[in-house]
């Protein structure tokens, strides 16, 4: 994409081709910025709104936003402030609303950098106001910002009700990113307006809306957020819970993880929580509850992992609903992926070798009734897994 870009500009030198050597470098500069090579988006940028100032406003106004972009991403938040402000007044004057939006919302993000709650507010305000009869999602994302600008300023009343708007919107577009930033920020409200339950609600929507898989620093920070609305509603196992899952992703921010791992040694963190909590769950959530929680597992070292495992085999021997449990568990471990699936039941044939043998007996018996109780494909799938793996560790591959 850039070379053919830099093949067009030698094509059209801008003494003899000024508009279509401007739109080209107007294009290289988005291209790379999108690479992160912001000096050179910068240059680019420059030399086309050179070209196009006074002679054509709309064109000029767009690379005044895309140079505003680069010039935020540089921290020159002010600088940016001026590029945006250029575009949206070129936007307005042309009628462009969508577009006068984008630079507002722009123009809000980098006030919001500059320390200019206020100035933020009243873009942000006037971004969604532009979207409203468009852009549905832009619309979204322009009441989340403002209230997380309104939150900082203290207004907790409006935040949550401009919040609880974003969320709608993103909901009613399928906009789970959108809903899971918004939702995110307004559990932060509601644990400002000594609301932890109502938080825990809103971190709750947030993290299903951003899964593991899919958005795992996203997901890590709902969790670490969990984690302090379950402490401060005195819930000190699902704040354990949630927080360990949070302190298991790699790829969360360095803030989030201190989050978790603070509430994690604050709390005590141990193994065989997860088993706490499900005696507190209804039934139908465990196969939720346990997925989460097995997906932690699997990215600890071995010897947590093993630990966790140590619990699992204590509760499958001594929990009174261990059938429950037991399907919860298997059905986790079909979700994963094969060799994760794999890992874990090896790991947890290990940890069974060195039981005693009731226990041994007994666990063998529990898991074999359990994997009964899914359909044929499924039960097939366990019964190999189990018995080739047995096999594999010089055990007794006859499970079922």
């Amino acid at each position: 994409m850039i070379q053919t870009l830099e093949e067009r500009l030698a094509r059209y030198p801008v003494e003899r081709y000024p508009v279509q050597h401007a739109t080209a470098q107007f294009h290289l500069g988005v291209a790379l910025r999108n690479e992160s090579r912001l000096t050179e988006a910068e240059a680019a940028l420059g030399t086309a709104a050179g070209v196009f100032s006074g002679r054509m406003p709309v064109e000029y106004a767009k690379t005044m936003n895309a140079l505003g972009a680069v010039l935020r991403m540089q921290g020159r938040s002010s600088e940016s402030i001026d590029a945006f402000r250029s575009a949206e007044t070129l936007f307005a004057t042309a009628g462009l609303r969508p577009e006068e939006g984008a630079a507002l919302y722009n123009l809000g993000l980098a006030q919001h950098d500059d320390g200019d709650l206020a100035g933020a507010i009243a873009s942000f305000r006037r971004a969604g106001e532009r979207f409203a009869d468009g852009n549905a999602k832009a619309r979204a994302a322009s009441m989340r910002e403002l209230g997380a600008a309104l939150l900082q300023t203290g207004d907790i009343v409006a935040a949550i009700t401009t919040l609880t708007q974003a969320i709608e919107i993103a909901r009613n577009m399928g906009d789970q990113p959108g809903l899971g930033g918004a939702a995110n920020v307004l559990g932060l409200a509601h644990l400002a307006a000594e609301e932890p339950l109502d938080a825990i609600a809103a971190f709750r929507l947030s993290a299903a809306a951003n899964p593991r898989s899919l958005r795992p620093a996203e997901y890590a920070m709902a969790k670490a957020n969990l984690a302090l609305a379950f402490e401060a509603a005195a819930d000190q196992p699902r704040a354990l819970l949630a927080a360990g899952q949070a302190a298991a992703v790699a790829s969360a921010s360095a803030p989030v993880l201190t989050l978790a791992r603070e509430v994690r040694a604050r709390l005590g963190a141990r193994p065989g929580t997860l088993f706490v909590v499900l005696d507190h769950e209804p039934l139908e959530t465990w196969p939720g509850v346990v997925r989460e929680e097995l997906a932690r597992w699997i990215d600890l070292e071995q010897s947590a992992r093993e630990a966790e495992l140590t619990t699992l085999i204590d509760a499958l021997t001594s929990s009174p609903r261990e059938g429950d449990l037991a399907e919860a568990w298997l059905g986790a471990v079909l979700e994963l992926t094969p060799q994760a699936g794999e890992d874990v039941i090896r790991n947890l044939l290990s940890v069974w070798a060195e039981e005693d043998p009731a226990r041994r007996s007994l666990l063998r018996q529990r898991l074999a009734s359990a994997m009964a109780r899914f359909h044929v494909p499924q039960w097939e799938r366990l019964k190999d897994l189990f018995n080739r793996i047995a096999v594999e560790l010089g055990q007794d591959g006859s499970w079922t």
